[in-house]
């Protein structure tokens, strides 16, 4: 297979955007959407998603993202931390929800909060999955897998 390694670097009011990882050139990598300001944790995230093959756009503001929402339609899945800077993850789950593009995509809630009122809002808000840090980036990459792999065709 012809595969290609792309690095592109987008930078939008100095933070940045986009770090492609590896993917089949016939077949284009699908893209996440990762939000998380803890650079630490972005960074791992990333990393592993990147290593799966996935394009990953990483933010690390709730209020960068929400651009990022509204003017980019390819983004297949989000991962979205809840206590975020400015814009919390579910104020965006809500915006990723009212975007026609976007309406139906996954969003994966990658947290720190472990109480249940907030993992039950979350999926009465649609969230598709919902994971508890600290946690395991592989097991991560196995859950976005299945996000994947169980989503329904767009009409």
């Amino acid at each position: 297979m012809n595969f290609m390694d792309i690095r592109m670097r987008l930078r939008y009011d100095g933070t940045e955007m986009m770090d492609a990882g590896k993917g089949e050139v016939e077949n284009m990598p699908q893209t996440i959407l990762v939000v998380e300001d803890d650079r630490d944790i972005n960074e791992v995230v990333t990393e592993y998603m990147k290593d799966a093959g996935y394009i990953v756009i990483s933010c690390v503001s709730g209020s960068t993202a929400q651009t990022m929402i509204g003017r980019n339609s390819t983004i297949d899945l989000f991962i979205l931390d809840i206590m975020l800077p400015a814009v919390s993850g579910l104020e965006l789950l809500k915006q990723i929800r009212t975007v026609e593009s976007h309406r139906d995509k996954p969003v994966l809630m990658l947290t720190a909060l472990d109480d249940e009122a907030t993992q039950i809002l979350s999926f009465d808000e649609l969230a598709a999955d919902y994971v508890v840090k600290p946690f395991s980036p592989k097991v991560l990459v196995k859950r976005v897998e299945k996000l994947f792999r169980f989503r329904q065709p767009d009409s």
